[in-house]
């Protein structure tokens, strides 16, 4: 009979001795790179981490800064001031396309307006209608409006001025008049 040496193609360590021990040492190998491949990663996003906090801890020193500060400030201010600017031309573009479109309306006409507001009234809306232009604005006492309306009358141009609304609240004193220029109807 033939000698069965049914261990022999065992090592010892429980492999056996026809595929080399080939599949477990490639399992421990792609393992090992598996492992050092996180421990890379981590550590690389760990270290930018890190740098990414001194840099924003750079930048916040940097924006505390008294001269970063106070250009800061001076930025605002110079925003402020050129919205104020935009706004101004706005409604002066508005203006113009509404005196554009009444032959009876022209800067003559709004400077007298404007001349007959008396101290302690704001003008802070004019508009412009076929027959009629309307201010709207603020005052400090109910004396401005009767003068208000008497200057307006005596200005020339203007027929007959009539008090839309005027109220007083927690906003303060508003009104709103309508001033039909001559020629025009009142409404």
């Amino acid at each position: 009979m033939k000698d069965m040496n049914f261990f022999a193609a065992y090592k010892t360590s429980g492999k056996k001795l026809r595929d080399g021990g080939k599949s477990s040492s490639s399992f421990k190998r792609i393992a090992i790179l598996v492992v050092v491949f996180v421990i890379l990663a981590l550590a690389g996003i760990g270290g930018y981490t890190f740098w990414l906090q001194l840099e924003i801890n750079r930048m916040d020193a940097y924006l505390k800064a008294p001269e970063v500060v106070a250009k800061l400030k001076e930025y605002r201010e110079v925003k402020l001031l050129n919205d104020s600017y935009k706004q101004y031309a706005a409604i002066l573009d508005d203006l113009s396309r509404q005196i554009g479109l009444e032959p009876r309306v022209d800067s003559d006409l709004i400077n007298r307006i404007y001349g007959a507001v008396p101290g302690g009234v704001q003008i802070t809306n004019l508009a412009i209608s076929k027959d009629a232009i309307t201010l709207s604005g603020t005052f400090t006492s109910r004396d401005n409006i009767p003068a208000l309306i008497r200057n307006l009358k005596n200005a020339g141009r203007i027929r007959d001025v009539f008090v839309e609304n005027e109220s007083s609240g927690n906003t303060g004193n508003t009104f709103a008049a309508r001033c039909v220029l001559e020629g025009g109807r009142a409404q």
